[in-house]
């Protein structure tokens, strides 16, 4: 099926697209989000500034002309970021060197981008984790994060992956602990389940393998995943 239009939810201008979805319990604890934008900004409000949200809308973020806000995540405190860019760096720091802002202000550069480059993901870090790194021709690989060293924000970041015109840029990425699923999704709406545990663990330089075929013109858009619980409740 195809779904209602997101017009009939929430009230959204023309032109606008839904960035992230975010779920949440309550709105009185100490949590963050934290906000990515694709250019390369970064910023994080308290979570208590969003228990009021009219119909029409709230301001989350002031952006630079041609950015986009791309990546919302929840936030504690002690918890570390890792941004990944299409074009396969990465950028991993803590949440302490993020600037608490208000709604309405701006953020500060995440990572220094090179030329044409876009933040394709943000994750939050997760002991003993790995990184899931799926292109948009359909390669995958896993990367353990003690690979990824904390840095400084604002760097340029290191290698996470090497992309060619083959693979084709970062589509996505996500911290797994190995036991998931995942649900890739094309954009052309062909959903591939598998275990995460079937892709192979290879270095920060290393290309990926083929993970999903895909048709001409189609490209990877989204990476979905199910717990060991979620599995069970299937």
């Amino acid at each position: 099926a195809r779904g209602v239009p997101i017009i009939n939810l929430i009230n959204v201008d023309a032109g606008e697209t839904v960035t992230a979805v975010i779920s949440s319990a309550g709105f009185a604890d100490k949590r963050y989000l934290a906000m990515a934008t694709t250019h390369g900004e970064i910023k994080k409000v308290t979570i208590e500034q969003f228990a009021s949200v009219r119909s029409s809308g709230l301001i989350a973020m002031d952006l630079e002309p041609e950015d986009e806000l791309g990546f919302v995540s929840t936030i504690a405190t002690t918890d570390e970021l890792i941004l990944i860019t299409e074009q396969g760096s990465a950028a991993r720091f803590k949440e302490s060197v993020v600037p608490a802002r208000s709604r309405a202000a701006g953020g500060v550069r995440s990572m220094r981008l090179r030329s044409g480059d876009r933040v394709a993901a943000m994750e939050v870090v997760e002991p003993n984790g790995q990184l899931l790194l799926v292109t948009s021709e359909g390669y995958a690989k896993r990367t353990p994060l003690n690979q990824f060293p904390a840095k400084g924000r604002g760097i340029q970041g290191m290698m996470a992956i090497r992309v060619s015109d083959r693979s084709g840029n970062v589509a996505c990425a996500r911290v797994v602990q190995g036991s998931e699923e995942a649900m890739v999704i094309s954009s052309a709406g062909t959903v591939l389940r598998t275990p995460v545990s079937t892709v192979s663990v290879q270095g920060r330089p290393a290309h990926g393998v083929a993970f999903m075929s895909l048709r001409p013109g189609e490209r990877v858009a989204c990476v979905a995943l199910l717990s060991a619980s979620e599995e069970k409740e299937d």
